[in-house]
């Protein structure tokens, strides 16, 4: 049997009005109501952690993303600029087995900056990955500054090290980055991969630009980046920013662009 939460609760009753309509309609599972501390820039804050006895305080666990707080209108409270960035060679091949096919650090340090880069320096951004992807990335680079990691995955029930949140898909995600309190720390939401999340956000209304690394060599490759209409998402010319003209790295030419979406231009 699921319990009310406690009326002493130190969550706010708004708060616990929203968990409780959702355990009644979630009463196959159990779920335990967890004070969590989330340390970052803009203080702490509570959230539902997964298998922790009532009352538990801990740091740097997982959360997983099932229960989060919405307006009355069912809606996100706070829109945030969705961006995909990737590198694909000429059949627009981005991995294989996990890895990336190339070796070229210039490109590699790129990507590194652009996704941790914030204008706001109170601000971080949200990271949308693929489990495949992340257990691939070097953890010698973690953790990145200025973020906050959303690991994809329906199975993980315990969170990687350097990852806040685990979710089961790429709406959740964007749920928990655009509603409070997480939304207040939030200044841009990144996709990372893979090719799934890939598509998916590339269709979402939010998605305002595609930052493309355009590798002119052909390379084996199991994982690709999805077809984008390119009448939806135009090429910025001179992009403030953005190296310009065929880089060199490896014996490995390449380029630099980002997509704009139609009457957008974000920066």
């Amino acid at each position: 049997m699921i319990l009310p939460p406690p009326v002493n609760s130190s969550l706010p009753q708004t708060f616990l009005c929203g968990i409780w309509k959702r355990l009644l309609s979630h009463s196959l599972r159990e779920y335990h109501v967890t004070r969590r501390t989330y340390s970052s820039s803009s203080g702490g804050h509570s959230c539902l952690p997964s298998t922790r006895k009532q009352g538990e305080v801990f740091i740097g666990s997982i959360v997983v993303c099932h229960l989060f707080i919405m307006n009355e209108s069912g809606e996100a409270n706070d829109p945030k600029p969705v961006r995909l960035i990737v590198a694909a060679c000429r059949n627009m091949g981005i991995g294989l087995k996990g890895n990336l096919p190339w070796n070229l650090p210039n490109e590699f340090k790129y990507f590194l900056a652009k996704i941790t880069s914030v204008s706001d320096p109170g601000k971080k951004n949200l990271i949308m990955w693929g489990r495949k992807s992340f257990e691939t990335f070097p953890e010698s680079l973690l953790p990145l500054p200025n973020t906050v990691i959303a690991l994809l995955s329906k199975t993980l029930r315990s969170a990687p090290k350097y990852v806040q949140y685990i979710c089961p898909d790429v709406h959740e995600i964007i749920k928990l980055g655009s509603t409070p309190p997480l939304s207040k720390e939030i200044e841009t939401i990144w996709v990372l991969g893979g090719a799934k999340p890939y598509m998916e956000m590339m269709h979402h209304p939010w998605c305002d630009q595609i930052f493309f690394t355009k590798i002119m060599a052909d390379f084996e490759c199991d994982t690709f980046f999805p077809v984008f209409d390119k009448d939806i998402f135009n090429l910025a010319e001179g992009f403030p920013g953005i190296p310009s003209g065929i880089q060199e790295e490896n014996d490995i030419t390449y380029e630099f662009q980002v997509y704009n979406r139609n009457g957008r231009n974000g920066k």
